[in-house]
């Protein structure tokens, strides 16, 4: 696969999904090697995305978003 799937975040009030991203642009946004930690909780998670990547994803990858 040249891209990842699609992919969604949630909370109770919202839901967004954003389009594959492209593999070569994983490693600008992503810590893969925090992404194979053991994570606990949702906050684990965060520490995956790399800074300024929350930004570059809602700016570049969302395409729809359903309150």
């Amino acid at each position: 696969m040249n891209r990842t799937p699609l992919f969604a975040t949630a909370n109770k009030s919202v839901i967004i999904i954003f389009r594959g991203v492209e593999r070569g642009e994983l490693e600008s946004l992503l810590d893969a090697g925090c992404c194979r930690e053991k994570h606990t909780s949702p906050e684990d998670w965060t520490k995956a995305l790399k800074h300024g990547a929350y930004e570059r994803l809602v700016q570049e990858y969302i395409i729809a978003r359903a309150n």
